[in-house]
């Protein structure tokens, strides 16, 4: 992944599909698996799709982002780092 020293950064735009975390997984992977850059940079909220609204809300919805996250985690090849985004609920502490 170096090369003369060199470190390559890719930034990717993925055909995502609103509301679909397994679908924007695989076209996540389809970019990762041929990727020859040691960074790989994909847009905030690109595995649920930025214009799912009120879903970000819905717990459903937010179990079916990790999922499809862990799919990701499973299934792709690339031996870079990857940044990409998505909703995570976080428990408040009281």
């Amino acid at each position: 992944m170096y090369k003369n020293g060199i470190i390559k950064i890719q930034l990717s735009s993925p055909s995502l599909k609103v509301a679909n975390p397994l679908a924007n997984a695989y076209s996540i992977n389809q970019i990762l698996n041929i990727s020859k850059a040691s960074f790989v940079i994909f847009p905030e909220l690109c595995l649920s799709g930025y214009a799912a609204g009120d879903l970000f809300f819905e717990t459903t919805f937010l179990k079916e982002n990790l999922k499809a996250l862990e799919w990701l985690l499973q299934n792709n090849t690339y031996e870079g780092v990857y940044i990409l985004g998505m909703p995570l609920a976080l428990q408040e502490e009281s």
